[in-house]
C-alpha cells in the first residue's frame, strides 16, 4: 500500500510516534516531515494535526525554538481504536481463518499482529466468541509443514533479488541443484511455493518450499522482467487439467482421457472433483505435482478402472469427500509429506474396490493410505510401499474398514494370507507400462486356485457388497 493511501488513524498513530522519538533524539518532527512521511499535501497535514488536537486531546504544541512539534504530557496515549458491530464480527473471523495457516511461518507472525491489534479495541461493541464458534466455522486445508527458515530465506532473497544455489528434490524423488532466480511466494491448497527463473533451462518453474534441501546465495543480484505477470502466471502455471464443481452429478463422464499436467512447469492436479461428483473412467493421470486426483468439499465422484501413477500423491480425499473408487490402479507415486498413494483427511470416507495400490512412497507418513478419516477398502491389494513410518497404511485417526484385502505387513480385517501376492505379481507389472487390474470374480478364483485351503468370506458377494457400500 502505498504511503499517501493510508487511512488517518494510520497517519495520526505514526505522527504521535514521530514526536516521541524526535523528543528522544532531539530531532522534532515537522510538517514537512509529515508531508514526506506520508507522501500528501500540507493541507493533509494540517487537517491531521487539527485532528489530534482537537478530536484525540492530544497535547501537542510547535516547538518555535527547536522547529517541531512535541507533547506538553509525556504520558499521554491515544485512545483505543472504535470498532463497529460489522467490523467486530470480521476481526472475530479473521482470527478463526488464521488457524487455517497454523504450522506455516505466518501463523506467529499473524498471530501477535491480531493480539495487538484486539489490545487497541474499545470494548463498546462486541461479538461473543462462543457465538462466533458456534455458528461459523473454518475447515481447514491439510497443509505441508516447511522449514521456517527455508520460508523467510526465499522472501528475503526474493525481496534483495539474489540469485541462490538450490539442492532439491522433485515430485518424482530426484534431487538436482538448480541455479534460480526467485520471483514470487505463492500459497496454494495447503502449500508454499516460489516462481523462480530457472537459470539452466532458461524459463519460470514452479517449486514447493517443502522440497527443498538447502540454499545459498550465489553473490549474483538480478532484475525481474518487468512483463512477469504473478497472477497470470499463477493461473497457467498451477491448477488442474479439469474441474467438477458442486453442479456436476454422475450425468457427466469422463472417459477414456490421459491427462499429464507436467509438474515440472508446476504443482498441479489432474482432476480437481471441488463439490461435483461425475464419473471418471477408463482415464490415465500421470506426471501431475500435487495429486492425480483430489476430492473435496463433499464430492463423491465414481472413478472406474482408472490408472494413476508417477503423481505427487495418488487420490487426495479432503473436506468430507465420498469417492467411490473401483478397478483402480494407484502405483509410483511420490508425496513430500504424508499419504503417497491415498490421502484421506478428517471427515472423509472414500471407499476403495478391487483396487491395485502399490509402489508409492511418501516422505512423511503411510506411504500407501495415509488416513485422519475413515476409508473402506474392499478386496484391494497394498503393496511394495514405502514411507517414513507405516508403509502400507498410516493412520493418524479415525477408522479404517479393511475387509477381503492383502496389505503388506498386515493389518486387521481379514487380510489375505501374504504370499497370494506373489502368484499376482504373475499376471501385473508394476514397474512396466501395464497395469492390469483383477476384478471380484478374478480375485477370489485366482486365491482359492493357489491356496485351496485358504478360506475367504463363505458368504461374500461382490455385487451384493458393492450395492452396500453404495448406499
Amino acid at each position: 500500500m502505498k504511503t499517501s493511501s493510508r487511512p488517518q488513524y494510520y497517519r495520526i498513530r505514526r505522527m504521535v510516534q514521530m514526536v516521541r522519538e524526535g523528543a528522544e533524539t532531539g530531532d522534532l518532527p515537522n510538517s514537512s516531515d509529515f508531508m514526506r512521511e506520508f507522501e500528501v499535501s500540507r493541507r493533509t497535514v494540517a487537517r491531521d494535526l487539527d485532528f489530534l488536537r482537537d478530536e484525540e486531546r492530544a497535547p501537542l504544541e510547535y516547538d518555535d525554538a527547536r522547529h517541531g512539534f512535541r507533547l506538553t504530557d509525556e504520558t499521554y496515549t491515544l485512545p483505543p481504536v472504535r470498532i463497529s458491530r460489522k467490523e467486530a464480527f470480521s476481526f472475530g473471523l479473521a482470527r478463526k481463518l488464521l488457524a487455517h495457516y497454523e504450522g506455516t511461518p505466518l501463523h506467529l507472525d499473524m498471530r501477535s499482529v491480531l493480539d495487538k491489534i484486539a489490545e487497541s479495541l474499545e470494548g463498546d461493541i462486541t461479538i461473543e466468541p462462543d457465538w462466533l464458534s458456534e455458528h461459523v466455522g473454518v475447515m481447514p486445508e491439510d497443509c505441508v509443514r516447511i522449514n521456517p527458515e527455508v520460508w523467510a530465506q526465499i522472501a528475503g532473497f526474493i525481496e534483495r533479488r539474489e540469485e541462490i544455489r538450490a539442492t532439491y528434490q522433485t515430485f518424482d524423488g530426484r534431487i538436482s541443484e538448480y541455479m534460480l532466480r526467485p520471483y514470487h511466494l505463492l500459497a496454494y491448497h495447503g502449500k508454499w511455493y516460489v516462481f523462480a527463473w530457472n537459470t539452466a533451462k532458461e524459463r519460470v518453474a514452479t517449486f514447493a518450499l517443502s522440497r527443498f534441501h538447502s540454499i545459498t546465495p550465489t553473490g549474483a543480484t538480478f532484475d525481474r522482467p518487468s512483463d512477469f505477470d504473478n497472477e497470470a502466471y499463477a493461473r497457467n502455471g498451477i491448477g488442474p487439467g479439469f474441474v467438477f464443481s458442486s453442479n456436476i452429478t454422475a450425468e457427466t463422464v469422463l472417459e477414456g482421457f490421459s491427462i499429464e499436467t507436467a509438474a515440472a512447469y508446476g504443482d498441479q492436479s489432474g482432476i480437481v472433483c471441488d463439490g461435483g461428483s461425475p464419473v471418471i473412467r477408463g482415464c490415465r493421470i500421470t506426471d501431475c505435482g500435487l495429486y492425480g486426483i483430489m476430492c473435496t468439499n463433499s464430492a463423491a465422484p465414481r472413478v472406474e478402472g482408472v490408472t494413476v501413477d508417477a503423481n505427487n500423491c495418488g487420490i487426495g480425499c479432503m473436506a468430507g469427500a465420498s469417492p467411490y473408487i473401483v478397478n483402480c490402479v494407484i502405483a509410483d507415486n511420490i508425496n513430500a509429506a504424508d499419504g503417497g498413494g491415498v490421502y484421506v483427511s478428517a471427515g472423509s470416507t472414500p471407499t476403495l474396490m478391487n483396487c491395485t495400490i502399490a509402489y508409492n512412497s511418501a516422505l512423511g507418513n503411510g506411504g500407501g493410505v495415509a488416513s485422519r478419516g475413515a476409508p473402506k477398502l474392499r478386496n484391494t491389494i497394498i503393496w511394495g510401499n514405502t514411507a517414513t513410518a507405516g508403509d502400507s497404511i498410516h493412520r493418524f485417526t479415525g477408522t479404517i474398514d479393511i475387509q477381503n484385502s492383502d496389505v503388506e505387513g498386515g493389518w486387521a480385517g481379514m487380510n489375505i494370507d501374504d504370499k497370494l501376492m506373489k502368484a499376482m505379481t504373475v499376471t501385473k507389472v508394476f514397474k512396466g507400462v501395464t497395469y492390469e487390474t483383477l476384478t471380484n470374480e478374478e480375485f477370489i478364483k485366482l486365491a482359492q486356485r493357489e491356496f485351496p485351503t485358504l478360506r475367504l468370506h463363505d458368504e461374500y458377494d461382490a455385487a451384493k457388497e458393492t450395492d452396500r457400500l453404495e448406499e
